[in-house]
This record gives C-alpha cells, structure tokens and sequence, in this order.
C-alpha cells in the first residue's frame, strides 16, 4: 500500500495569492481559543500566517491535514491571537506603565523575565491571551514597569575597603570588571546574591586595590553587549575565578554491590539417585567474578574515575561519592530524604528513567544541576531548569532525520513503516514536521514524499512490490525505514536490498539503535550506503582517542568497548566538572557555548522549552560505505542551504 505524503497539485503556483480576511468565528478546544478558517481559493498558508498573526509552522501543527497541501474548503483551527494594527498600536502605547519589548528568535517569557528582572506571572498578566506556548517573534509583549525593580543592595557610604558604582545603561558585569581592573568574580563575592545581569541604576559594591582607582572623570569602559539574550554573561571571554577549591559531586549507578558481596551461593539443581532428594552444595565463585548487571555500568565508573584523574593534573579536583541506586526507586528515594545529597555541588545520575525524575525534583528546589547519563527519556527536563540530558532524545533523533531528508529534495524520498495504530500518532507528528521542514526550501505542493505502509498480514512478495513501486530508477532514491525494531527492519532491509541489486540506486537512513542489532545481515547496510545519526562515533585512530585507550589499558588491563560507557563516563565527567570550575554554579547559563578540549566527544546543549532543561543536540552522520568502511560524513545545519530542486 503506498500513500503520497506530499502531493504536487497541477496549477497552484499559477493561482493569484488571494487576500485573507479574519473570521470572526470562535471556538474553545480544551480550554484554548481558535478561529475557525475556511480557505478559500487562491489563499496561501504564508497569507493565512500575517493575516492571523500566526506562524505557519504553528498553524501546521494544529492541523495535521496540511501534510497533504493546502486546498479549497479546508477548515483550518487558528490558534487565537488579538487582532492589532501596527500603526494603531503605535500610537496608544502606554509606555509611562509599560516597556513595550518586540519578542525576537530564541527568547521566552522565562529569558525576558531574567532580563527585566520581573516575574513571569506579571508579564502574562500585562499581555491577555498570551501564553510560553502562543507567542510569535516579532510580537510587541507588554512588560509592566512598576515591575522592574533592580536588585537593591544597602551599604554604608564609609565602608571602607570598597566604592560604590550606580550601573550606568549598557554597563555589564564584565565591562565593569575590565573597568575597576578587577575579575567577575572579584564583583560577586563583594555583592552577595548577584545575578548575570545588571540593571541601570543598580549600585554595586568595587573593592579598591592600588591597580583600579578611577580619575575622576575617567569614562567608563563598556562593551557593545545586546541587550537581549539568553547569555547574559560573555561566557567564550571571561576566565572566572573558581570559588571553590574542591566541588562536592555524587554519582548514581547501579552497581549493585551487596550481590557482589555474595561470592558463594548454594546450588541444589542436582538429585540423591537413592533418596530423591536434592542435593545442596556450596560453590565458590571465581576471584574476578563480578554481578552480570553490574558489568553494564561499571565502565561508566571507570570512564569517571579516568577523567578525575586527568582533571585533577590540570588542578580541577572534587570529592566524588559513589553511591549505588541498584535498579530500585526505593533506595533512590531513601537516598533523596536522607539528606546526602544536599551539599552537593552537581548530581551525576541515576541511569533508569523514573529514577533520574526522583532526584531531578528534589534537585530543582535546592539549585543542584542534575545530569542525566544514559537514559533518553526527557520528561524530567520540564520545568527544571539545573537539568541536563546526555543523549538526545528519539525525538531530538527524528527530527535530525527529517531536516537531513529537507536538505535532499532533489533524491525520490520514501518513507517506509509499519502498520501500528499505536505508533501512527507518533508518526502523524513526523510527518508535520517534514512538511515544516520541506517548506524552508521549497513550496511543500511541488515536493512528492512517497509513505509505504507495510500491513502486518502481507505476503513477501506485496510488500515487494510496494516498495518496487515506491522506487525511482533513474533517481537517487533516499529511503528512510521508519523503525528500531529488528525484526522488522531486517525484512524490509533485506527486500531493499533484492530490489537495489536490480539496478534502483538507494541510500537507506535508519536510526542510532541500528548501530545495537546483533541479528541483521550487516552487508545491507554497506551496500545501500546507510547513514545514521549517532550521538557519539568513536575514531579510533584519534589523538584523544589513542590516549584514552591507553590509560584505560593501563589501569583497568582492557580495551574500553565501542560504543561503550566508558567513554560516556569520561566525557560527562570531563565536561561537567569542568564547566562548573570555570563558570561556577552559573554554568547552566554558559552550557550552549561550552567546549573543552578536555571532551573526546561533542555535547551542544540547549533549552527544550521555557524555565526547562537542557538536551544535547549533537549527533554525527555516520556512513556505511561499499568498501566495508565507517565514516563520518559533514552534514550541514543552516536552514538557507543551497539545493536542488528538480
């Protein structure tokens, strides 16, 4: 069976854009306000867009059908947003109780409260109908001036030992630092609970030292630092002075120590031949005999201990505890109410999903960063801002595949999946965004993404005659097996690969989890030149790399495994300590531009939402090629690339 995702429709292009008036039709759809559109012949999505004040990519999500193209007679729900003219607007802004802020890309309610030092729920209430989730860039948001209020310090004008600076517009920390000679660092030690941003007006304590007293009339020094943004402090320039000597860090791992305290057990599988009965004898478990659940974690331990070492000769220590969560939310809790982890300075783990949750709530209260190693469920990253998550989600994984697939529209794209009405709200979802994504390139009606559906009662020979039929054979075909289920996967691989030896070029792409099948005949994925966005690619024959290995052979007398946790163990350890002794514990807001050297791997982090956590969005593009060779290939990430259109 094969379904067109996106269809070309003969003479659209021709048709004259036609002007789109607001309905006047409301409705309420649990609990949130939309128009009611009917679209009319000639209209665009783009029009649809500035006439409701909406973006489109919005206005896709709340209409899944659009993944089919825009046509006459569609009833579109418009999410609300109140009607204003410019011009109008212009002329009764009350900016004696307001400052009128146009929200621009990347910003949140949460970044414009931090800016104006305001809180969230003030500026919702200045500004009906809006919400973290409806705001489009290029709003003018209303932020309530009897509001800003600058942080207020009191000191006594003969203190000896300092000079007292009123924040001047445009001055920040680090211009005032440079100024008075002095460090960041230097300036937050002498005001006690000061934030990274600073507000005109706002008087500062200076310590004096011979090296930084002003002439009088002497200019200040500032930088041409933006005025909004999500980086408050200049973190790729400033070398902060650590605060502390040692930092207090926690490592969560099921090691499960007390079964490797047994290192005997009773085997009773053997019978008396003359009573029946059983017969129980003690066995003696072999010196080096470790809990087979262990083995799994314990090169993350090893991975940590490496690079404690490696951080402690570049001076960066800390006082790590071990403590072992086992599998049970029980002892994590227990840990949690214990107190232990109060003086933590940064929390690594738990590995289990619905352990990292229990500790990233009761971190969140006491503004300890949580990382999260392994797992990649992200539901703990709502509304917690000290979280972090090492390896991307699925979904952050799909989404890399879809703007991958944009970038490749002059190819023949399949989609291939199974038939699962579980999975086809997940997969609905995709296809939203690939109709996003294809549309920063080209207008989607012109592009043809071709769905094979592969029923779950189908013979071999239907389904391959779907995809035969799904093909191009005088095009590049780029097809993308929707799936990290092994079973299905080698079946559709393997009729792929029938079908390629007959003359269809092919390039298959398939998920990380691909790179884990133990059971695939892994000549398929060479021959159809598979790709793969991994969030770690070990090169062995690199610098880092080399030397890794080799202080894991010295002190543990192996070989770390690829992929393995060792090597995640070091990077999470490297990377994170370290940015907590440059930055301190406002590291979260440097975690976007921070790369040490110390990493064999890469991390981007980013925010996943308003006052969320931080996901790390990088991933390497794999490549399995005909010669029986793994490379990494570039990939570009600029939504302007050039393509080829056919």
């Amino acid at each position: 069976m094969i379904i067109l995702l996106l269809s070309a429709v003969a003479g659209t292009a021709q048709e004259p854009v036609k002007p789109v008036n607001r309905s006047s039709e409301k409705v309420i759809i649990e609990g949130k306000v939309y128009y009611i559109h009917v679209v009319k012949k000639g209209q665009t999505l783009y029009s649809i867009s500035r006439a409701y004040n909406v973006p489109e990519k919005e206005i896709s999500r709340e209409n899944p059908v659009l993944i089919t193209g825009l046509q006459a007679g569609m009833v579109l729900k418009i999410p609300f947003v109140p009607e204003t003219n410019p011009s109008e607007q212009t002329q009764t802004q009350d900016t004696g109780h307001y400052i009128y802020h146009e929200f621009k890309k990347g910003e949140t309610l949460y970044s414009l409260s931090r800016i104006y030092n305001v809180k969230v729920e003030d500026i919702l209430k200045a500004n009906p109908g809006i919400s973290p989730d409806n705001i489009s860039i290029g709003m003018m948001v209303k932020i309530p001036r009897e509001s800003v209020v600058p942080e207020r310090f009191e000191f006594s004008p003969q203190e000896k030992g300092y000079t007292i600076h009123k924040v001047a517009p445009g001055e920040t920390l680090y211009s005032l630092a440079k100024q008075y000679n002095l460090t960041v660092e230097d300036i937050r030690q002498a005001n006690t609970g000061l934030q990274n941003i600073i507000h005109p007006g706002q008087e500062l304590k200076i310590p004096q030292t011979l090296e930084n007293e002003v002439q009088p009339g002497k200019s200040s020094d500032t930088l041409p630092v933006p005025v909004y943004h999500e980086t408050y402090v200049p973190c790729d320039s400033i070398l902060l002075t650590p605060t502390k000597t040692r930092w207090n860090v926690a490592v969560l791992l099921p090691l499960y120590l007390s079964e490797n305290d047994e290192r005997s057990y009773i085997d009773s599988s053997r019978f008396d031949p003359s009573t029946g009965k059983k017969i129980k004898k003690v066995i003696y478990r072999k010196p080096d005999w470790i809990y087979p659940p262990t083995k799994k974690f314990l090169p993350f331990y090893q991975g940590t201990m490496i690079a404690l070492d490696t951080l402690g000769k570049k001076g960066i220590r800390a006082n790590v505890t071990v403590f072992d969560t086992e599998q049970d939310p029980a002892v994590v809790d227990s840990l949690v109410k214990s107190g232990t982890l109060d003086t933590m300075d940064l929390i690594i783990g738990p590995v289990y999903p619905v352990n990292v949750s229990l500790v990233a709530d009761y971190a969140g209260k006491m503004h300890i960063p949580v990382v999260s190693p392994l797992s990649r469920k992200d539901d703990f990253l709502s509304f917690n801002p000290f979280t972090f998550q090492c390896h991307p989600s699925k979904r952050t994984e799909e989404i890399q595949i879809v703007q991958y697939l944009a970038r490749n529209l002059d190819k023949n794209i399949v989609v291939i999946h199974a038939e699962d009405s579980v999975k086809q709200k997940e997969f609905d979802w995709i296809k939203g965004h690939l109709l996003e994504a294809i549309s920063q390139f080209a207008h989607p009606e012109i592009i043809g993404v071709k769905e094979v559906v592969v029923p779950r009662i189908i013979s071999p020979t239907d389904t391959m005659n779907n995809i035969r039929l799904s093909l191009d054979k005088y095009r590049d075909n780029l097809v993308w097996v929707f799936s990290d289920k092994e079973g299905f996967v080698s079946e559709v691989v393997s009729r792929l690969n029938t079908i390629g030896s007959k003359g269809y070029p092919l390039e298959l792409i398939g998920c990380s989890a691909w790179m884990f099948f133990k059971n695939i005949e892994l000549d398929y994925f060479f021959n159809m030149n598979l790709h793969v966005f991994s969030p770690r690619f070990v090169n062995f024959s690199g610098d880092k790399e080399k030397i890794f290995i080799r202080k894991y052979r010295n002190k543990y007398f192996s070989d770390p495994s690829e992929p393995g946790f060792a090597w995640d163990g070091y990077d999470i350890t490297a990377y994170f300590l370290s940015a907590l002794n440059k930055y301190g514990k406002s590291f979260p807001d440097c975690a976007g531009d921070y790369q040490p050297d110390l990493c064999i791997g890469h991390f981007r982090f980013e925010r996943t939402g308003w006052f969320s956590g931080f996901m790390n969005r990088y991933f390497t593009l794999v490549q399995y090629n005909p010669d029986y060779t793994v490379t990494v290939v570039p990939f570009p990430t600029a939504a302007n690339d050039t393509l080829n259109i056919p």
